[in-house]
């Protein structure tokens, strides 16, 4: 039963986000099969119909591994139906006298988007300015119908949300893996030309596995990238008892690096997983990642 859960669980992941694995396309009677169960679990050379060890191999532990900017349609979740902006909270503040962009959401918090999904925001009059109240305008895509998003670039700032994922799998022990505290290290750089303002880093569509074939819930906390003169925002808290990756916060200024922690919490135990968070790539640029100090004895990282 383990050899074949085992199998399960590895060719759901690893096929989910598009890892060539050949076992992934067997038969699934040669899976249940007993002599094919005996042979892989006593690790013998593959035949017609069963897993060879070096496939074994694979399906059982793969390390962590990085994809720092995945575009929306490239994002393989295989659910077409996750919002790509879902969660945008990012705004573009000015310092006194310049029009920032802060994104309209609705009554849950969600962001609003128009008829062709793009983000909406409103413009906010800097105190130098001419006029009074708020326009319209589009955050991510699309054409804007504002004249001015950001009194020194002279348009509307375009956002584009890109998606961050790690990529975990261990079943060489048999058992659940469990660690808390500092999981992921992100290092983004502070693009040069990137208007002053809070750009949150928000929740992708993730996965996580136990041991036994069953899907495990994590619930995340939105974190922050506070550029120029707009204020670091505090970091949010996990709520006790539940499994959560929280974001971390940063600020620094246009050209700064800055590196921002993802603390895990309530880790029921884990054996695979797929984390994303989303973030604007027009201001940010993931530069480096790594397996954060309290997880690292047991989420090892891929040599590449």
């Amino acid at each position: 039963m383990k050899t074949n859960r085992a199998r399960w669980i590895a060719c759901l992941l690893a096929c989910a986000i598009g890892v060539s694995l050949t076992a992934c396309g067997k038969d699934k009677k040669d899976s249940s099969s007993k002599n094919a169960s005996d042979s892989v679990a006593a690790g013998e050379e593959s035949s017609e119909g069963t897993i060879a060890s070096e496939d074994l191999a694979k399906m059982q532990k793969q390390d962590m591994t990085f994809s720092y900017a995945i575009d929306a349609d490239d994002e393989s979740s295989g659910n077409a139906d996750v919002p790509v902006n879902k969660g945008v909270t990012s705004q573009n503040g000015g310092s006194s006298g310049e029009d920032s962009y802060v994104v309209v959401t609705d009554d849950s918090g969600q962001a609003v988007k128009d008829d062709s999904g793009n983000v909406v925001t409103e413009v906010v009059k800097g105190e130098n300015n001419s006029g009074s109240g708020n326009e319209s305008s589009t955050a991510a895509g699309g054409n804007s119908n504002s004249s001015n998003g950001n009194s020194n670039s002279g348009s509307s700032y375009q956002a584009d949300m890109k998606t961050f994922q790690a990529y975990w799998l261990d079943m060489s022990n048999g058992d659940n893996v469990v660690c808390n505290g500092d999981f992921l290290d992100v290092t983004f750089k502070i693009k040069d030309d990137a208007p002053d303002g809070n750009y949150a880093l928000t929740a992708g569509e993730n996965d996580f596995a136990n041991w036994d074939a069953e899907s495990v819930p994590v619930a995340f906390v939105d974190g922050d990238v506070a550029v120029g003169s707009a204020a670091e925002q505090s970091a949010g808290s996990a709520e006790s008892g539940t499994f959560t990756i929280a974001a971390g916060t940063a600020k620094g200024n246009p050209g700064d690096e800055v590196t921002v922690r993802f603390d895990m919490s309530d880790n029921p135990g884990i054996v695979a997983l797929i984390f994303r968070f989303k973030y604007d790539a027009n201001a940010l640029e993931v530069v480096n990642a790594s397996v954060g100090s309290d997880c690292k004895d047991y989420i090892k990282m891929a040599v590449s």
